[in-house]
């Protein structure tokens, strides 16, 4: 580990334990992409027992609650709380980070099989598709009357047929 003037190797340890659990805890979007890409590249991360768990969200692999149980137990009190609609921060951080990781695979998904895979309500999936659709952070199109999520990659070509 490269030591820094003023600041000690377990300080640096300490500093890159806190930005990998921000990092992973952050609402999923291109800022979270950055930062995972940074931490990720970042040799003094490597060595970080969670180092894995950020590892599997810049490749974009698939999160489910088993693989955190260990990162949960070393939050904090104020990081691990559950807030009023019944989530904690890392719930809605690897229902998002999954919510992600299904659109680069699907073009469109029913709200049913959506909320099945992320083990939640339809209606709750919906909800999380939309709130991240409002804020910029996904780009999709909810079809509320076929309950079906239209996933819309930057740059994908849309067909066009002519008669």
């Amino acid at each position: 580990m490269t030591n820094l003037p003023g600041v000690d190797a377990a300080q640096i340890e300490e500093l890159c334990d806190c930005a990998l659990k921000c990092t992973i805890l952050s609402p999923s979007g291109p800022r979270k992409a950055r930062l995972l890409a940074i931490l990720y590249s970042d040799e003094r991360v490597k060595s970080n027992q969670f180092y894995g768990l950020l590892a599997k969200m810049f490749e974009g692999e698939v999160i489910r609650k088993e693989h955190v149980q260990e990162f949960t137990q070393n939050l904090e009190g104020f990081q691990n709380v559950t807030m009023s609609d019944g989530y904690s921060v890392l719930d809605k951080a690897l229902i998002e980070h999954n919510i992600v990781v299904i659109s680069r695979i699907y073009m469109n998904i029913r709200f049913s099989e959506l909320g099945n895979f992320l083990g939640i309500q339809p209606d709750q999936a919906e909800d999380f598709v939309a709130k991240m659709v409002e804020q910029g952070r996904i780009q999709a199109v909810l079809d509320q009357e076929n309950e079906l999520v239209e996933f819309e990659e930057e740059g994908r070509q849309q067909a066009t047929f002519n008669d």
